[in-house]
Order: C-alpha cells, then structure tokens, then sequence
C-alpha cells in the first residue's frame, strides 16, 4: 500500500498541472478568431503530407496530456469507486478481479482525458482563445494513454512515482513563471473577428442637478448623455444586433449603452459577399460620468470585446490619451498634415513606431532608435484580409491565399521631406477589393519581430 505522502504529493501535482493547463491554453491567451475545424484527422493528414510545423504541434498536443495519463492513474486508486479489489484481497479469484480493475483504470483515463480536452477546445471557442477542433481531442487523448502506461511500467516504484511526479510539477511551475511566447507581442486579433467603426459620437454635458446611478446604486455629478453612430458585424456570419459597452479607461467600470440597430446599405455594397450586413448599422445611448471610455462590443454568447476605439467628452480616438504620445511635429513640421489629419491606426512606442491613416494612404512613421537594417533592406510587413476573395490578385488565387501581401522594404517606399530626425514610409490602401483586417510590423529572416493587427477607418458612407 502507498504511503499517505506519496498519495497528497500526486494529487498536489494533478491539481497544479490541471490548472497549467487551463492556463496555458485558455486563461493566459490573448483573443483570437473564434474558428472551429470538425474535420476529423485534418492536421494528421497534413502533417503526413509534409507539414512539419502541424507535425510538432500535434506531439505537443501529444506530449501535454502524458503527465494527465500518469497523474491520473496514480491518483484514482485512492478513491473507492476506482478501484475494484477489496482490501487485503489474496485469492486468484481477487487477483483476476485486480485485472479487471486495471482495465477500468485505464478506462476512467481515457475517459476523463477526453472529457477534459473537450472542456478546454469548448472554452477556447466561446472564449475566443484558439481554435477547437476535434484532433486536439484525439491527441490529447493518446497522450493520456502514453501516460497510463508510463504509470503502469512504475507503478511498484515508489520513488519513480516521486521523481516523474515531480518533475512534471516544476515543469508546470516554470510554464506559469515564465509564460508564452506569444511571438514576442499579443497582437489584437479583434480585426480578425468582427468589423467596427464609429462614425461619430457626441458627448452633452448635464446639469449639476443630474446624477448618473452605477450598478452599486451609487451616483456622482459631472454626467452627460453619450450618443454614438456606427457600424458593427462578424465577418463570415449573419448580421445580428450587438451591445455596445463602454470601459473606463481610470476605474475599469463598464457601462451597457441602450443599443438599437439600423439599415447601412452602403456597408453592404462596400463589403458585398454571401454575407448581408445590410442591417450592421448602430445607434448607442447612455448617461455616463466625464471621462475616457473605450468601446466594447458584445455580440450574443459572447464576451465583451475590446475595439480599440476610445471616446472622452472632445472627440474620438484611436488610442488611450493617458499612454498615447504623438511624434514631435515641432521637430518635424513634415509630419504636422499627416499627424494632425491623418487617423492613427497603430501605435507602438517598444519599437518606435506609429502607423496613420490618410486620404487613402497609410503613413508609417519611425524615430531615430527604430531597428533599421545595415543593407538598407527594412522588411515592413503589409498583407490585408478581405470579404472578396476572388478580387486578390491572381499571384494570390494561385497559392490559394485569403489575403494579399504587399509588404516591402522601408526604403524603398521612404517619403522625403521635413521630418527632422523621423523617417517616413508611404504606401496605399489598394482598392480592388474591400479591406476587412491590416496586419504590419517588422519582419526579419521570415519571423515576425513584432507585429499589429488593425482595421482601416472606412469612407463608405
């Protein structure tokens, strides 16, 4: 029989590498597209025809579920229920019944693997945290077997139970200390997902006499009426009438706008397809306190999503104003038209970089400690998504590409002018097909250093 500490130290290990799971696949992920692949042995398939990168990701699916298998089987002796031979049984009779025990054992494994791995590939998909799909399910569930066998070759060595116990417990602690590499920056997906623009908003200050009540019933003065115009629908679907919310970017507090939604005719011809988004159009109002909110859309079953669009009592705006700091126009009177009337659509002060929006065109603007490249070969990411595929370039359509990449060297499409110690590079937003989601950054030896997703400010109206 086990001692009583070799049993506490493996539960204490199951329930730590339970949660690492969950936290490595679900709770410690940034949002990405909600998609699901029900095709049965898809990545298999492809991995078989070459596909080395599906290949490693399904042995680490594999690999993940090993300590699930070990830790479990360890485990499930302890409880009654499992364990099919009487205490101090000694007869052959016993004896087969210990067998047939074994075999439940493995059983309740393969059983509680594959219900675990479809809570995770369910949570992913409502929570917008990768992409479920039922060959995780099967991968997880032979790592999980992988693992019962493992157990079941140590099983009579205390010590073995101890050591692979523990290391499988350290691993999961160094997995949560040192995170994931998310290739080297959480980009915002949301542009992946859903289409979104304000087209104007207005802010009415009131009375001192009106009072703003909070969900704790709580009220404060300095309160207005916020009403904001719009356009909102997920791509690939039906339209259907979202929420608008509103965040305080100071206190975290949300507020449900009273939302109600109208005919955009002309957002459906812009991005005709299968799809009718005729009815995208929103109107959204509400009495809040003074201050910067960002705008949160909510379809239904689905979390609040964040839109990167922020409105305060002056205007609309494109990133948070307490973060925010714009180029030095002052050193660079260049840069003033594009700054001052251009739209920011990307703002990354890591990597010394802003990215505006004007009359057709994107801007990207750099100071003097951006990465460039000695060879004068500054690689700018560029590739666009779009409702009509069929309109992407032939290059595209033949390698049966989704999107268009049009990236280029710095460089190369570098603007002379006034720009002090910055540096320019202009390129434009082509027009042949509808522009649902831009993604740009910098990218080096065929890996991103950094990258930004982003939707363009349309002028469909």
């Amino acid at each position: 029989m086990r001692s009583r500490k070799l049993n506490i130290i493996l539960i204490i290990a199951l329930g730590i590498y339970i949660f690492t799971v969950l936290w490595y696949t679900v709770i410690h992920r940034s949002l990405q597209i909600q998609n699901a692949q029900f095709e049965l042995f898809w990545s298999y398939k492809k991995w078989f025809a070459g596909d080395k990168d599906l290949g490693i990701e399904i042995m680490a699916n594999v690999a993940m579920f090993v300590p699930f298998g070990f830790l479990l089987s360890a485990v499930l002796p302890r409880f009654p229920r499992f364990s099919c031979l009487p205490a101090g049984a000694e007869s052959a009779e016993d004896r087969s019944t210990e067998k047939a025990g074994k075999a439940q054992s493995w059983v309740y494994v393969i059983i509680a693997a594959a219900l675990f791995s479809l809570l995770i590939e369910t949570l992913q998909f409502f929570l917008m945290r990768g992409l479920c799909e039922f060959d995780d399910v099967v991968s997880n569930v032979t790592g999980a077997a992988v693992g019962a066998g493992l157990y079941a070759v140590v099983k009579r060595w205390k010590l073995a139970q101890v050591i692979i116990g523990t290391v499988f417990t350290i691993f999961c602690i160094a997995v949560i200390i040192t995170g994931r590499n998310d290739e080297g920056v959480k980009a915002d997906m949301t542009s992946r997902m859903f289409c979104f623009q304000v087209d104007e908003a207005s802010f009415s200050v009131s009375s001192d006499d009106l009072y703003n009540v909070d969900e704790r019933g709580e009220s404060g003065r300095n309160c207005g009426e916020i009403d904001i115009t719009g356009f909102a629908f997920r791509y690939e679907r039906q339209t259907v009438a979202p929420t608008i919310i509103l965040r305080s970017t100071e206190s975290g507090k949300k507020i449900k706008l009273s939302t109600e939604q109208f005919q955009r005719s002309d957002v459906n011809a812009y991005f005709l397809c299968e799809y009718d988004y005729t009815m995208s159009g929103f109107r959204a109002h509400g009495i809040v306190e003074k201050g910067e909110y960002e705008i949160m859309v909510q379809w239904p079953w689905m979390i609040p999503l964040p839109t990167g669009v922020f409105v305060n009592s002056d205007d609309i705006r494109y990133a948070s104003e307490k973060d925010f700091k714009a180029p030095d126009i002052g050193a660079a009177p260049g840069l003033s038209e594009i700054v001052e009337n251009g739209i920011l659509r990307v703002y990354r002060p890591d990597y010394h970089c802003w990215v505006y929006q004007k009359d057709g065109s994107l801007y990207w603007i750099v100071d003097p400690d951006f990465n460039f490249e000695e060879d004068g070969k500054t690689y700018i990411q560029y590739q666009l998504w779009t409702t009509q595929v069929a309109n992407l370039p032939a290059k595209r359509l033949e390698k049966n590409w989704l999107w268009d990449n049009i990236g280029g060297n710095f460089e190369r499409y570098e603007l002379e002018g006034e720009f002090g110690s910055y540096r320019v590079m202009k390129r434009e937003l082509p027009t042949e097909y509808s522009i649902t989601s831009i993604v740009t950054g910098y990218h080096k030896d065929g890996e991103w250093i950094w990258k930004n997703y982003f939707r363009p400010v349309y002028k469909i109206s």
